[in-house]
């Protein structure tokens, strides 16, 4: 994490991955994919990542 800008944590739905990267990057901005609006801005990475 200290190396890289962006964090991907992968696994199976409901495994802990929130949990874990909550409690070990308390700081870091957090954007859920579930919200369907937040999904179409990432589909264009500029909007996505200005708009966040």
């Amino acid at each position: 994490m200290d190396m890289y800008p962006v964090v991907t944590i992968a696994g199976p739905r409901q495994s802990g991955k929130t949990t874990l990267a909550r409690h070990l990057c308390p700081g870091f901005d957090y954007v859920s994919m579930e919200d369907i609006r937040k999904r179409r801005f990432f589909r264009e990475p500029h909007e996505f990542f200005t708009d966040a």
